[in-house]
């Protein structure tokens, strides 16, 4: 879709330079569309892997056994919808290490998938 844009005058210009009111813009001109909603949000969150790692699992549920996604190998991921974790079931993230049990819901291609937050790099913008 082709965006229209509104011709700049040379007398609104100068008023915008001096602060003066412009004269109004002709009928022609019209306004851009708005972007579809999907468009409209910018992701604000994003879910970075361990470097100590190298990647993380994206799971079909908050289970360490659930179905596999993808195994990531990204530096990050879109968080789904908040900045924040969740309580699942427990995990490991490697042989001897405490048990956990807080996932983030990410955004994998469209489709919403969780990761083990402590198994991860951490959550930022």
């Amino acid at each position: 879709m082709k965006l229209r844009r509104a011709a700049i005058t040379t007398a609104a210009l100068a008023a915008a330079a001096t602060g003066a009111i412009a004269p109004a813009a002709s009928a022609t001109t019209t306004a851009p569309a708005k972007p579809a909603a999907s468009q409209r949000t910018a992701v604000a969150c994003y879910l970075y892997v361990d470097d100590s790692r190298g990647y993380y699992n994206v799971r079909t549920a908050k289970s360490a056994t659930a179905g596999l996604i993808k195994k990531y190998t990204g530096t990050r991921l879109p968080v789904w919808d908040r900045c924040g974790e969740e309580i699942g079931g427990t995990y490991r993230c490697a042989v001897g290490e405490p048990q956990d049990r807080y996932y983030v819901a990410v955004n994998y291609n469209g489709r919403k998938g969780y990761v083990a937050a402590a198994c991860a790099g951490g959550l930022g913008a």
